[in-house]
């Protein structure tokens, strides 16, 4: 299976956590590796257009705690449910809590369930941190800047895309997220949010936010 690791090659930390994840992989697993000094849009482009496999998994360059099969626990559960159209990990905190996540079900305790809906559409959107898909035609919008709402775009597609589709969190997979934000705030921040309600005006999650960096 593809796996997309997504680095701007100017941040730090990435290499250890890649060879971390070289080291779990079974052999017939493939990384891609993207580190373009660009926007985490242009980025997860570059992974996507390489993308081979039926199902991929596309993870940030701060995610840890990688640990054998982990991939095969991903996979097992997209074959079993043909509905599932896109599976994110059980995002941990450094300390080892439960990690904040969009679509946030509160079941730590089933092997996968489905996610939460959100307030837009009831649309289901995931964190992008670290997620197993199926292949689409779908793309990250490139007019976002450095990071941030590209992740929230692309869940809005995804729901367009695939209407009857099903968004799980799978506690099988728990990996830690550092939830590092980089290129996130100040004049990012601005323009992603300026560039997200162009598209989307009515999304009463993003009105009223305030840079979180």
């Amino acid at each position: 299976m593809d796996i997309i690791f997504v680095t701007n090659k100017k941040s730090e930390g990435w290499e250890k956590r890649l060879d971390d994840l070289d080291k779990s992989i079974a052999s017939t697993d493939n990384i891609i590796f993207t580190g373009l000094d660009a926007s985490a849009s242009v980025n997860r482009n570059f992974g996507l257009d390489k993308v081979v496999t039926k199902e991929f998994i596309m993870l940030d360059d701060d995610i840890e705690g990688f640990h054998p099969t982990w991939t095969d626990r991903f996979a097992q559960h997209m074959w079993y449910n043909e509905k599932i159209v896109c599976m994110t990990a059980r995002l941990l905190n450094p300390d080892g809590s439960w990690g904040p996540m969009m679509g946030n079900n509160n079941d730590y305790t089933s092997r996968h369930a489905r996610a939460g809906k959100s307030g837009y559409n009831g649309y289901t959107r995931l964190p992008t941190a670290c997620l197993i898909l199926k292949k689409n035609h779908l793309r990250y919008d490139e007019g976002y800047i450095g990071s941030g709402y590209e992740d929230t775009d692309m869940m809005n597609q995804l729901n367009i895309l695939y209407p009857d589709g099903e968004f799980h969190i799978n506690n099988d997979v728990k990996l830690t997220h550092l939830n590092e934000q980089k290129s996130q705030g100040g004049k990012f921040f601005d323009h992603n949010k300026e560039h997200y309600l162009s598209k989307y005006p009515d999304d009463p999650s993003v009105q009223n936010q305030t840079d979180w960096t």
